[in-house]
């Protein structure tokens, strides 16, 4: 999605044509990043089928060691499906639409990277005391290329793009040799004044990763962590289509790469009750689902209480609905109670019946 300026429906869109027709990739809804030991034994007929649909990986599939085994090759990190990867399949030149062959270059691009060694640097910190003040100054120097050879910046596009290349450069080292105690000469200073910006907008790829990431905007230590073991909000097959049904329902708008919220989703986050704008109750959910499948509790004691909050909590959204429309208008409203939010929700501003919101 970043890198090709796609949406996340597309992207998965197609992942799923790569998958279903063409055969091209293995089942592209997964969020798992491990593969199976037994897997490394075909690599030779997966590259040479990537050799065959991409001839300008060429020099990627040559320099590839398919005799090393990074750590994505892991089977007790594989769960009901390992990672997107290439299958050894072919389809006739042609065949795909750029922007389909582009996914696929990509996918490609990251199993090769497993025949490729470590990436190694060496990094240096020093700490300089300047009239009582303490200055830290930091460099990496790259010693080995490795697997970030496939990916070099592109100086046209300012941007990382997969291309692989023959040789492995060795930058400069960036620092001088120091020594402990040693005296310096500060032969320049300068004071840069700036003021803090807010977060920049959300595009596709970035609200992607905050919805993986969800737990950075977690408070409670509890919470975080069990937003961090079920991977966030939603799973790999579900995120693209919560987004373009936020979308499709008028709560979100693009404007060029960016997402941004609409009056309508704002009044909708302001009319909710608050637990409900958090992240936290996922968490609970996410928990409880857990300990049914671990059968430490059952069915019943997840869905009787969650049936009993859910009431609550409509409730509160038409305690709250009232409230905000009289202090906008004196406006005539019928107390709004959990029979008659359904109906409303189920009943278009027109009057014809449509299916309630979920």
């Amino acid at each position: 999605a970043k890198r090709y300026g796609l949406s996340a429906q597309q992207v998965l869109d197609i992942c799923q044509q790569l998958y279903e027709q063409q055969q091209l990739i293995t089942y592209p809804r997964s969020d798992n990043r491990y593969l199976p030991q037994s897997h490394h034994q075909d690599a030779p007929a997966v590259t040479a089928a990537i050799l065959q649909q991409l001839p300008t990986l060429a020099t990627a599939v040559r320099h590839a060691d398919l005799n090393l085994r990074s750590k994505a090759w892991d089977d007790t990190k594989v769960e009901a499906h390992h990672a997107i990867i290439p299958t050894a399949n072919k389809v006739a030149p042609g065949r795909l639409a750029a922007s389909a062959q582009k996914i696929y270059q990509l996918i490609a691009h990251y199993y090769l990277a497993q025949f490729y060694p470590a990436a190694l640097q060496d990094e240096q910190k020093v700490s300089i005391s300047i009239n009582g003040g303490h200055f830290l100054a930091t460099a990496t120097t790259e010693r080995q290329a490795g697997w970030k050879q496939l990916f070099r910046a592109d100086p046209d596009k300012g941007r990382e793009t997969p291309q692989a290349v023959a040789a492995e450069p060795v930058t400069a080292t960036a620092l001088p040799t120091l020594s402990e105690g040693q005296l310096l000469h500060s032969a320049d200073a300068l004071v840069l004044e700036k003021q803090t910006q807010p977060p920049a907008a959300f595009t596709d790829a970035t609200l992607l990763a905050a919805m993986t990431g969800i737990s950075r905007y977690v408070k409670d230590p509890a919470v975080r962590q069990i937003l961090k073991d079920t991977d966030g909000l939603g799973t790999e097959a579900t995120r693209a289509g919560i987004i373009e049904l936020l979308f499709k329902r008028g709560y979100l708008q693009r404007q060029g790469k960016t997402i941004l919220a609409t009056d309508t989703g704002k009044a909708l986050i302001a009319a909710l009750p608050e637990r409900l704008t958090l992240p936290d109750l996922t968490a609970q959910w996410e928990a409880s689902l857990a300990g049914i499948s671990q059968r430490q509790q059952s069915y019943q004691q997840f869905m009787l209480p969650l049936q009993q909050q859910l009431q609550q909590l409509v409730q509160e959204a038409a305690t709250t609905a009232n409230l905000q429309l009289t202090a906008s208008a004196p406006v005539r409203s019928r107390k709004l109670t959990q029979k008659n939010y359904k109906k409303r929700a189920a009943t278009s501003a027109k009057g014809r019946r449509t299916r309630p919101a979920t």
